[in-house]
């Protein structure tokens, strides 16, 4: 291409993949690295033979999607075996290198009975939060075990994680923040009960009803918006709106520790009556001892990503065997159940 007079003429950067380099007039030709020229080319056999077995041993040597023994399930509604999970951590390295990873859970088994409450306490940063997103099918596992009711959990985003919605249920920490602020407050509870297709126009709307006075709202409560809703009553909205799909488990991320004191009482109250009259199972995520020891059968004490005690809610945080679980002990002093509300 010719220059225009009067103007510098363009010069054009031309890559040879054998030559090299010259500059000839208005072209320059670089050399492509052998490097950048190695990563077109497709991975030997030899390679892609062996890529199998490392990628299991990553995983802990288990195949993603194996069920859970039945002799391990027969009592327990959800069952966790060995479960894994990390993130990357750090810029991204040069030519697609992997990145460093940082482990949240390591080697995590659990298992919680029908109707039973279990509480997973640990400080921020633990993995509390990440093992109840993975319950929930939020996140996948990097390695172990997953099974509700004697089934394995299929992975995130999953096309089968859609009826398993209605029977696992997940109440946020900050209501405000998980409720859509256009929906009144029966629209919200009865969104649920649309997306599943259950029942007409009419039912839904009393099947809504029904459990927003059954965390004890009123319809003056079902019609109003978020923001014109107390902590307390922002919470029992979203209560209500996993009630309604009739669940049988229910985890619970910091269900109380938005709210005031005297608000907390009342929301733990309401959660040990529901728990009876739906004989619901809750998995409780919280780092507040006596909302544990309040609520909870069963505790399992998470730190660094790992289970290092684990037993009856009393016995646990009355006499703790683990280092770490007597400095939580002697940090947040934890009152008789009959002091919590």
């Amino acid at each position: 291409m010719r220059a225009a007079p009067g103007r510098p003429a363009r010069r054009r950067l031309a890559v040879d993949r054998g030559r090299a380099g010259c500059a000839r007039g208005r072209c320059r030709r670089l050399r492509v690295r052998a490097a950048l020229r190695a990563r077109e080319r497709p991975l030997p056999a030899r390679a892609a033979a062996a890529r199998g077995p490392r990628r299991r041993a990553a995983h802990g040597g288990l195949p993603r999607g194996r069920a859970v023994s039945a002799a391990a399930t027969s009592a327990a509604l959800l069952v966790a075996r060995a479960i894994a999970k990390s993130y990357p951590v750090g810029p991204r390295r040069l030519l697609g290198g992997a990145r460093a990873r940082r482990a949240v859970l390591c080697d995590v088994s659990l298992e919680l009975a029908r109707g039973g409450a279990l509480g997973l306490v640990g400080e921020s940063g633990s993995g509390k939060s990440t093992f109840a997103r993975l319950v929930v099918g939020l996140e996948s596992p990097e390695a172990g075990e997953l099974a509700f009711d004697g089934r394995p959990l299929p992975r995130a985003g999953a096309r089968a994680w859609r009826p398993l919605r209605r029977r696992v249920q997940l109440v946020f920490q900050n209501p405000l923040a998980a409720l859509d602020p256009a929906l009144r407050a029966l629209a919200a509870v009865e969104e649920g009960l649309a997306i599943h297709r259950l029942g007409k126009r009419d039912e839904r709307r009393r099947r809504a009803a029904a459990a927003l006075e059954s965390v004890g709202l009123s319809s003056e409560h079902a019609r109003a918006l978020p923001h014109e809703l107390s902590g307390g009553q922002r919470q029992r909205v979203a209560l209500a709106r996993a009630l309604v799909l009739e669940p049988e488990l229910l985890v619970l991320d910091e269900p109380t520790s938005a709210l005031d004191v005297s608000v907390q009482a009342q929301v733990l109250n309401l959660l040990a009556r529901l728990r009876e009259r739906h004989g619901l199972a809750y998995l409780l995520i919280s780092h507040d001892l006596a909302v544990v020891r309040a609520t909870c059968d069963e505790v399992a004490v998470l730190h660094a990503g790992r289970i290092v005690e684990r037993g009856g809610s009393d016995d646990v945080l009355r006499a703790p065997r683990d280092a770490y679980t007597r400095a939580l002990v002697a940090a947040v002093p934890v009152p008789p159940p009959a002091a919590v509300g």
